[in-house]
């Protein structure tokens, strides 16, 4: 598992606030897809197109410089996002697309987009994706991609499906924008299933950089703290 923490972004942090895909709301608490009660809500479903180039940059940005400034990616080979569904998804794709566009880096990056259910139609019925033909997995790192790690089912699910569905690796990546603090990337890396687990950002270090640049007041973060303590 390799886990990395810096400046968070200026300008990704005050997009997140100001576009409300990161709130702090005490008084009525949003509760998480497993459940959970939070003051905290982080979300990247709608797509903003100066939001995902920030996201995309972020992520890319990290890969070359954490993962595969210490891995080389090895010749010929070609970096293979799939977007946990359906967070995930439009990550990937931004990824993708800032990478090819601005050219931040000289990896070779392919997005190959994922499903939340079977198709029911076309070449890949019964399946979540769909495999271009003469596609080899051996030409390809594979890293699913998330917007956030709560308790990180939703990432084994989709590393199953994905298995499952088109005989990829068993040991694949696994890149998050944001964790919440309560253990998902260690326990994701001792799974076995993700052979790495690479995070930009805790939403802790998220917080803060929400307080410094006026987004949240300053009680927040220990709001926070108090909340991880009831996890």
């Amino acid at each position: 598992m390799e886990r990395f923490f810096s400046i968070f972004d200026v300008g990704l942090i005050e997009r997140l606030c100001d576009l409300g895909c990161l709130q702090y709301r005490q008084d009525n608490p949003f509760v998480l897809n497993s459940g959970q009660k939070t003051s905290f809500y982080f979300s990247t479903r709608v797509v903003y197109p100066d939001l995902f180039w920030l996201i995309g940059r972020c992520l890319v940005s990290l890969l070359q410089f954490k993962h595969y400034g210490a891995y080389p990616l090895a010749p010929g080979k070609t970096i293979c996002l799939v977007g946990v569904p359906e967070a995930g998804k439009p990550i990937a794709t931004a990824m993708v697309l800032t990478n090819h566009i601005c050219g931040f880096t000289r990896l070779p990056m392919v997005d190959l987009p994922m499903r939340s259910h079977p198709k029911q139609h076309g070449a890949s019925l019964g399946r979540c994706i769909e495999i271009p033909a003469g596609w080899d997995w051996t030409q390809y790192d594979c890293w699913l991609v998330e917007n956030v790690l709560t308790s990180g089912k939703s990432c084994v699910e989709a590393a199953h499906q994905l298995i499952r569905d088109s005989a990829a690796p068993s040991s694949l990546k696994l890149l998050a924008l944001v964790d919440r603090d309560q253990g998902a990337p260690q326990k994701l890396a001792a799974s076995g299933m993700f052979e790495t687990v690479l995070v930009a950002h805790s939403l802790r270090t998220v917080i803060t950089q929400a307080i410094t640049c006026g987004r949240m007041p300053a009680e927040a973060l220990a709001a926070y703290d108090r909340e991880l303590e009831t996890v």
